[in-house]
């Protein structure tokens, strides 16, 4: 059995919800106090309709799709789901899928540099003030004359 929660104050949903997301943190509501979250049981065969929806519904984003698909099948009917804010929170929702689409083209765009040494993804370019800083220091010992990147793992530069 899994549940959903939403925000009543910026719309997030979360599914399935974590027992320890109870306030939202998109705002403060008096002194202390953040907007407790919403929260709803989904049934398996819910649960699979979800699923088989989500792959029809491919177009639109994740975050707007699951506020549009729970918001029928529970916000709209919930006494302590304020329906005057439904325009608000799905152009939340979709400013969270833009912003999130935004971020994975920029992590596409990097270049990834792969060690030749261990295969690690995880390097760094040498900046320039490195390798001078190295060759004033070592001269012609220096291990960064001539390379490029530096292996995070292994230490390596290649």
């Amino acid at each position: 059995m899994f549940e959903v929660s939403v925000c009543p104050k910026c719309g997030e949903v979360n599914f399935p919800a974590f027992d320890s997301d109870k306030v939202c943190h998109c705002t403060w509501v008096g002194f202390l106090k953040r907007p407790r979250r919403l929260f709803f049981e989904v049934s398996d065969s819910l649960f699979q309709d979800h699923s088989k929806q989500r792959q029809a519904h491919m177009s639109i984003g994740i975050n707007e799709f699951d506020y549009l698909y729970w918001y029928e099948k529970f916000f709209k009917n919930c006494d302590q789901y304020d329906n005057n804010l439904f325009k608000e929170h799905l152009q939340n929702n979709q400013q969270r899928d833009l912003c999130l689409k935004q971020r994975l083209d920029e992590q596409a765009s990097r270049p990834t540099v792969k060690c030749p040494y261990c295969g690690s993804l995880r390097t760094t370019k040498i900046s320039t003030s490195s390798r001078v800083a190295s060759s004033l220091t070592l001269g012609l010992a220096s291990n960064k004359i001539g390379k490029n990147y530096q292996c995070n793992d292994c230490k390596a530069t290649f």
